[in-house]
């Protein structure tokens, strides 16, 4: 299994343990052609751990840990308000955690 990169080796930081405690899943809606370049100029923020394209409401989805949550409304009101093709933003803020894993086989 190794041979064939069915693993990857990471290490997986307790975001809490380091300060971030506030967790947001940021759905984006975008301009059509605009996907590419949104995510290109989403890629350097430290915050941002995952950006991925969808099919359903949002066109771009991204996850992001922030220290608090001042901290995420600048982002929101500051970074993302200046990024060009984004017409809405819609941000979920983790309430609870019940599962968080990178096991998918038994």
């Amino acid at each position: 299994m190794l041979s064939h990169d069915v693993f990857e080796f990471i290490i997986h930081t307790n975001p809490n343990k380091i300060g971030y405690h506030v967790q947001a899943i940021i759905g984006l809606e975008a301009k059509v052609g605009y996907h590419d370049e949104i995510a290109s100029q989403l890629q350097p923020y430290r915050a941002v751990r995952f950006i991925g394209a969808f099919s359903g409401k949002h066109d771009l989805i991204i996850q992001a840990y922030f220290r608090n949550n001042e901290e995420l409304v600048t982002f929101v009101d500051q970074q993302l308000s200046e990024i060009e093709g984004i017409i809405s933003v819609d941000v979920n803020v983790e309430l609870k955690q019940y599962k968080d894993t990178f096991s998918y086989v038994d």
